[in-house]
């Protein structure tokens, strides 16, 4: 098998792209160097300018800070010169070295700034930020107090009436109120009660909203002029679709049934009505009737040998207590007075015959009987 050797031009340019690689890590590592070194600088900087002026004392130069200070100071000295060696040895010697001497520089000026502070002439500032205060739990005198605390809870949190218990836990426990309750039994069972109280709430609201909106569809109905009976649903829409009682009801099927319902209201109504007008037109039929026959009677004129005919005219020309009975009406009416008195005469004709016969009987019984002589 043969082995590929890359060309002498492509070594040389991968060598190059390697130097400047290596060449630009290191710029970049003594760039942060350098921007450690100032920040470093920065902090001894601001620390001297916060620490008052102390005057230096035989005693604060023999102090340990005053040691530590020159003990740095020759470290400083030390790791100067041997940062001058121009071997990479010596180099990276002197960049840890850097390094170690900035932290330690910083670590022991602000160590001297805290021991030489005066805090004497320090004054306290007072505390602007309120501290929070846990609130205590409400006192309620009497059970009743507690259980509508803990169900006010729970409907000021929105709960339903298909709520379970555990997700709403997490909803209602931070607030104070759910401590109105002591036990988790309490708690559960007001619980129970409040989606008991609350689904037949909404069932009563629901049915007086339902019945509002029947009331309301029935009163549309009834104002409908154009409606007329045995008319359907469809036909009757476009009357009555605008309406806003006509949207309250949500189901068509609603609608229909209520139409339907009314219709037949209606003509119950209507039949009851008409039951009721035939009622009194009778009653003053009979009431007027009674007028004529009572006319009739005080009419002296009248009697057993009147023709009938004779008379019909006049009291068909005074009707003013039978006006609304008809001629024909009248007519019977008269024709029977007549035949009435006719059959009064001839009873009376009849039972005074009777009545002379029998006194004729009792006369002949009273007459002796001649014995004849032996």
């Amino acid at each position: 098998m043969s082995t590929f050797m890359k060309p002498a031009s492509i070594i040389q340019g991968e060598k190059r792209a390697e130097e400047i690689e290596k060449k630009k890590r290191e710029e970049a590592q003594k760039a942060q160097q350098k921007a450690e070194v100032e920040r470093a600088q920065k902090q001894v900087d601001t620390i001297a300018a916060k620490k008052p002026p102390v005057t230096p004392t035989p005693a604060a130069t023999s102090s340990p800070a005053a040691k530590s200070t020159t003990t740095t100071t020759a470290t400083t000295a030390t790791t100067t010169t041997a940062t001058t060696t121009p071997t990479a040895t010596a180099k990276a010697t002197t960049e840890k070295k850097s390094e170690s001497w900035v932290n330690q520089v910083a670590k022991d000026a602000e160590e001297d700034a805290n021991k030489s502070e005066n805090t004497s002439e320090f004054t306290a500032v007072e505390d602007t930020v309120k501290k929070r205060k846990a609130k205590k739990d409400p006192i309620y005198t009497t059970k009743e107090e507690a259980v509508n605390a803990f169900k006010s809870l729970l409907s000021d949190k929105g709960v339903g009436e298909d709520d379970q218990w555990k997700p709403t836990l997490s909803r209602i426990i931070s607030d104070q109120r759910y401590r109105a309750l002591k036990t988790l039994s309490e708690r559960k069972k007001v619980f129970k009660q409040f989606k008991e109280e609350l689904g037949e709430r909404m069932v009563t609201e629901k049915r007086s909203k339902d019945r509002s909106a029947r009331e309301g569809f029935m009163e549309l109905l009834a104002e409908t002029k154009d409606l007329k009976p045995g008319m359907s649903y469809h036909a009757l829409c476009p009357y009555i679709e605008k309406d806003e009682r006509f949207k309250a009801v949500v189901a068509e099927s609603d609608r229909a049934e209520y139409l339907h319902r009314y219709q037949q209201q209606e003509a119950k109504r209507l039949k009851e009505e008409e039951a009721k007008r035939d009622e009194l037109k009778q009653k003053k039929y009979r009431e007027e009737a009674d007028a004529l026959k009572q006319a009739l009677k005080e009419d002296s004129d009248i009697t057993h040998a009147t023709d009938y005919h004779d008379i019909e005219q006049k009291f068909i020309d005074k009707n003013e207590n039978w006006s609304s009975l008809r001629e024909e009406d009248v007519k019977r009416y008269v024709k029977r007075h007549v035949k009435d008195l006719q059959r009064e005469y001839d009873e009376a004709q009849r039972e005074e015959r009777e009545k002379q016969k029998k006194k004729e009987r009792n006369e002949k019984e009273k007459v002796p009987t001649a014995w004849p002589l032996v």
